[in-house]
């Protein structure tokens, strides 16, 4: 809320975000000076060996039709093969330097959100997160289908005094074996996107869950059965906003609760993100905590 009334709209969030990246731009293109000149020179190397594998594959075309085989085709197809080597090998330094590009420049990029939102921001990679990342989305109950397997990559931490709000990018799949054999698996991307937790000033009552309103099993241990049967404790709950519940459904163990939380003023902030941005996402509000899932 302190954030809404500092930053009531975007036109004053791009203001504070222009003043911040004047102020710093120069700080941060040292930051990344050396990485960025790394993927450049990647880039170069990839094209002209991208070139010249394509040269020596016309050349070998034209020879075999002009020719024949003989000592000249074999030399050209090995420079080929030595070509195709140097394009893998610098293909993959090229990923490499790019993946640490980005985290260098999300590193440098720390300060100026502290800037621009009056918070302190951390940021870090690792993998390891992905543990955190599993209990976090056991609590919030958000996704519960069996055998997801869950990828954490970037991870941001912001703090507020005590409370604190972190960001978690995700990718969440399903891992089946193939053929039977249990040796390969299929997997099947379930989720891709951020996850949100932050700490709510009041306990919340119940579990109570919105989602996009053709998105209402999968969640909360609800399935189409659980729905059709009545075995949920989960009921939908009926608000007093037409336009809100035509796009966003409710879901609630109480539904007082949650139309007691779940106030104009709330109601307002989320149709209006929802509206903005037409995203499939999910929110728990459970005990103190808010968790939302929100697809790229």
């Amino acid at each position: 809320m302190l954030i809404k009334n500092n930053i009531p709209d975007v036109a004053t969030l791009h203001n504070r975000l222009e003043s911040v990246l004047e102020s710093g731009l120069t700080e941060f293109l040292e930051h990344t000076k050396d990485r960025r000149s790394k993927v450049y020179a990647n880039v170069k190397f990839v094209l002209v060996s991208v070139f010249f594998f394509v040269a020596i594959w016309v050349f070998i075309s034209v020879f075999l039709l002009s020719i024949g085989t003989g000592m000249t085709f074999q030399i050209a197809v090995a420079l080929s093969i030595i070509w195709a080597a140097i394009l893998l090998v610098s293909s993959r330094s090229w990923l490499r330097n790019t993946r640490l590009l980005a985290r260098e420049v999300n590193m440098a990029l720390t300060p100026m959100f502290s800037a621009v939102f009056d918070r302190l921001f951390l940021y870090t990679h690792n993998g390891e997160k992905a543990k955190r990342v599993k209990q976090l989305l056991t609590e919030s109950s958000l996704l519960t289908t069996e055998g997801l397997w869950v990828t954490a990559d970037d991870s941001f931490e912001v703090f507020s005094g005590e409370q604190k709000t972190e960001f978690h990018e995700v990718l969440v799949s399903m891992r089946e074996p193939k053929g039977g054999t249990g040796r390969d698996a299929v997997e099947t991307e379930i989720f891709r996107g951020m996850l949100m937790v932050t700490k709510l000033g009041i306990q919340h009552q119940a579990e109570t869950y919105i989602s996009t309103d053709g998105d209402r099993h999968g969640f909360a241990h609800q399935s189409f059965w659980t729905v059709v049967l009545g075995m949920s404790k989960v009921k939908t709950t009926e608000l007093e906003w037409n336009d809100f519940e035509q796009v966003l459904h409710v879901a609630s163990t109480d539904g007082r609760a949650a139309r007691e939380f779940l106030s104009p003023e709330v109601m307002q902030d989320v149709y209006e993100w929802w509206q903005e941005h037409k995203l499939n996402m999910r929110i728990a509000i459970k005990h103190d905590r808010l968790y939302l899932l929100s697809a790229y």
